[in-house]
């Protein structure tokens, strides 16, 4: 029974430790854009056809840092689509049937990566002052990586037949959570703001620490162009926490299952260790008789509730580490299955055990010998 309490037990905390260290990653991963107090709404209603106005006023607002479009939110799917085509060095790629390159493509403005700090690795943002831009295109590392492109900048490239030259490349960027590997992306400007904007995300950088006073000026504009449809913001930093929503109730439940085992393996300790004291009372007060001292007493009642949590920890590690591999399997850029967390599931485990057992086997080993060996 000690010996499954305890697996239980470690098992526990190392799953609890390593979802913890792979949620620590998470938040200190480097995403490769800024999302901090960036707020976005959903176009809805009339503001599409007073988009430009509305952009306008609301930049001239004094809390106002950056404004940016694009089709929807930057963890969110717009779509895909393998009818690209692109010339390299002459000759036209990715026309022929069966394995074709696909890629992820959504709708920008000029502000978008500029607002969201995004690196470019090659060539430039797009600039709605050249008109080219209009039919211009920026991809991402992995994109070029999949097109084998050795020189991008410059090159032809067609989105649904729509020509245009590939004028940037920025660094591959987790728009989407860590669950998903960084996919291919085509990002191209959009033509007409007031025709194409419906449903799309307006994305707004706060500047200091008047955020809600910034909000509700942004609010007073959208009511003015669009009073029949409820101003409903979102903080993209939030938003983003929430994708890990689940991993983080997985973490909250093990906890607590954690904190459980635990208790129930300190009870069974703890009843065992009163139980072997007992059943060695008399031993105990010959040993004492013929000058034991109290630590060789410890030593042994202690040894074989340490050997049981020894046994425990070698049977928990494999399938702590087999039910954590599985578990991890979820997300394409994880944190590693470091040697301490088992050690140090291991040594909790131990000290647990110590402080529960060393108590009850004190007071037998303190135990006036006469008395013990009086006893029947």
């Amino acid at each position: 029974m000690v010996v499954v309490q305890n697996v239980i037990s470690i098992l526990l905390v190392i799953c609890t430790v390593g979802i913890a260290k792979q949620m620590n990653f998470i938040k200190n991963k480097n995403l490769g854009f800024d999302d901090d107090k960036i707020v976005y709404v959903r176009l809805r209603g009339q503001i599409p056809v007073h988009i430009e106005a509305a952009k306008h006023e609301i930049s001239l607002l004094p809390g106002v840092e950056g404004i940016a479009m694009k089709d929807c939110p930057p963890f969110d799917f717009r779509n895909s689509t393998s009818g690209i085509v692109w010339r390299d060095k002459g000759e036209l790629k990715n026309t022929e049937k069966g394995s074709k390159f696909g890629s992820e493509t959504t709708r920008i403005d000029d502000q978008f990566f500029e607002m969201m700090d995004v690196q470019f690795v090659q060539g430039r943002n797009f600039n709605g002052a050249i008109s080219s831009d209009k039919t211009a295109y920026i991809l991402n590392e992995e994109a070029v990586r999949q097109m084998n492109l050795e020189e991008p900048i410059g090159t032809e490239f067609a989105l649904y037949d729509k020509w245009g030259t590939i004028v940037g490349v920025i660094k591959d960027t987790h728009f989407k959570t860590l669950h998903d590997k960084v996919e291919p992306m085509v990002f191209h400007m959009f033509n007409d703001l007031e025709r194409e904007s419906y449903f799309s995300i307006l994305n707004m950088k706060l500047s200091g620490h008047a955020i809600q006073k910034s909000i509700r000026q942004i609010e007073a504009i959208w009511t003015k162009y669009n009073p029949d449809v409820p101003f409903a913001y979102h903080f993209l930093d939030q938003k983003y926490e929430e994708l890990y929503a689940s991993d983080q109730r997985v973490m909250g439940m093990i906890k607590l299952f954690s904190l459980l085992a635990i208790f129930i393996a300190c009870l069974g300790l703890l009843g065992q260790s009163i139980l072997a004291a007992e059943n060695r009372i008399k031993e105990i007060g010959i040993r004492k008789v013929n000058g034991a001292k109290v630590g060789e007493i410890l030593i042994l009642l202690n040894k074989s509730f340490i050997k049981w949590v020894v046994i425990a920890f070698v049977i928990a590690c494999p399938i702590a580490w087999y039910a954590m591999h599985k578990w991890l399997e979820n997300f394409a850029y994880k944190t590693e299955l470091s040697w301490w967390i088992f050690a140090l599931a291991g040594l909790l485990a131990l000290a647990i055990a110590l402080l529960t057992v060393s108590w009850q086997s004190w007071r037998a080993a303190r135990r006036n010998p006469v008395e013990a060996l009086r006893y029947e």
